[in-house]
């Protein structure tokens, strides 16, 4: 109605000589139409969805975080991802200008991992993600991960190099020196025993396991008294003592040992018609005879077939110049392992053997011998002596009473 009456007006004026009133008036209406149109208000921007499962990895006095990316990855003005950490819960703010003070990442970040260095001892952080929107120069944020806490640690390396040696009724372990054994609360090293594999132990029951009862600063340890035909397994952490608290890296790799029996032994060569037989379980000579073919477990020969003149030679009992035939399943295997010290070779593999069950004698060689009933036995010539026929041996073994237990 306003309309059509303002219309017929200036129809009225169009026909008088008003002009400057016609003017006046066409702009009122123009400000009346603009006034009248409906406007639409911009759309409010949609913040970015959360990313989700933070999880924080801890090392030495920094973590690694990772959590799986936002739903609003790929999107034009999609930025990245802020970190905020702090000494306390900030889940609940929601402000970027008042989480501003805990920003870890000056600029958003694109992928989804991160590691934060430098952290303070002893302090505990709570930290959380957000995915941002870059809207003008501003950042939308999104929700948080669900907030994770944790405590900054100086983790001490566990001990490397752990080794073994058998003897009777002891082990002695050793292992090289942690790294950081220099901090000043360094306390020294725990060792663990066990009668089954670490990996099997609940976590929780491993403090009943330590030998020694307070870290020793030593980096060997004598186990005495262990049973023979057991399977021991040691494990070691090293030790700070933080205000009478024992805080222990994880443990090494875990070493199995077992106690061996030790001895000497002499023995001649077969056609002196002497003992040229030996058997390791009790440390006895023997004669080559029929009846005695259920105790040796290796002889003295030569190369000869018939173990007449030539370079001796220790051989398994089915290979000795006798018509009984007990002796054909009486075997041994037997192979070099080196001319290195009789304490370097500990263990051993069910391989290597030498096919013709017999191998050279040396002074100063060490061997290894499985005999019939399948024990492992590390065996070292420590002289040659005499001539045909009337040569002989001397040695030092050691003999593994578990069975298929190459571990000496």
């Amino acid at each position: 109605m306003v309309l059509r009456a303002i219309l017929r007006f200036v129809s009225v004026l169009l026909h008088s000589d008003n002009w400057k009133i016609l003017v006046f008036i066409l702009g009122l209406v123009f400000i009346f139409l603009a006034c009248s149109k409906e406007t639409t208000p911009p759309e409010e921007p949609t913040a970015p969805s959360a990313p989700q499962n933070l999880t924080v990895s801890e090392g030495d006095l920094y973590v690694t975080l990772s959590w799986e990316p936002s739903g609003s990855e790929g999107e034009e003005n999609f930025a990245g991802y802020f970190i905020f950490m702090a000494n306390r819960s900030i889940a609940e703010f929601s402000g970027f200008s008042e989480l501003l003070p805990y920003l870890v990442n000056d600029t958003p970040i694109d992928s989804t991992s991160y590691r934060i260095e430098n952290l303070i001892e002893d302090s505990t952080y709570f930290v959380h993600i957000r995915a941002a929107l870059n809207e003008g120069g501003s950042y939308l944020l999104s929700s948080p991960t669900e907030e994770c806490s944790f405590t900054a640690r100086i983790l001490l390396p566990a001990p490397e190099g752990i080794d073994f040696e058998a003897g009777e009724g002891e082990i002695t372990v050793s292992w090289e020196r942690c790294l950081k054994d220099t901090l000043h609360d360094f306390a020294g090293y725990f060792l663990y025993l066990s009668t089954r594999s670490f990996e099997l132990i609940d976590e929780d029951s491993l403090t009943s396991l330590r030998y020694n009862p307070a870290p020793t600063p030593d980096t060997t340890v004598l186990v005495a008294e262990l049973s023979e035909g057991v399977i021991y397994y040691f494990a070691v952490s090293s030790a700070r003592n933080k205000n009478g608290e024992y805080r222990e890296s994880e443990l090494s790799e875990e070493v199995d040992a077992a106690v061996v029996r030790l001895g000497d032994g002499t023995i001649y060569e077969y056609f002196s018609g002497g003992e040229s037989g030996f058997d390791f379980s009790d440390g006895m000579p023997f004669l080559m005879t029929s009846e005695n073919a259920n105790f040796v477990d290796i002889y003295l020969g030569t190369v000869a077939e018939n173990d007449s003149a030539g370079l001796l030679c220790l051989k398994s009992p089915h290979l000795v110049f006798d018509p009984s035939p007990v002796w054909n399943s009486v075997i041994s295997r037997i192979k070099v392992l080196g001319d290195g010290a009789f304490s370097d070779y500990t263990e051993t593999d069910d391989s290597g053997w030498n096919t013709e069950e017999m191998e050279v004698v040396l002074s100063g060689r060490t061997y290894c011998v499985k005999t019939p009933d399948n024990h492992f036995v590390k065996l070292a010539v420590t002289g040659t002596y005499g001539i045909f026929p009337e040569r002989y041996i001397t040695f030092r073994y050691s003999y593994q009473p578990v069975i298929n237990y190459g571990k000496f």
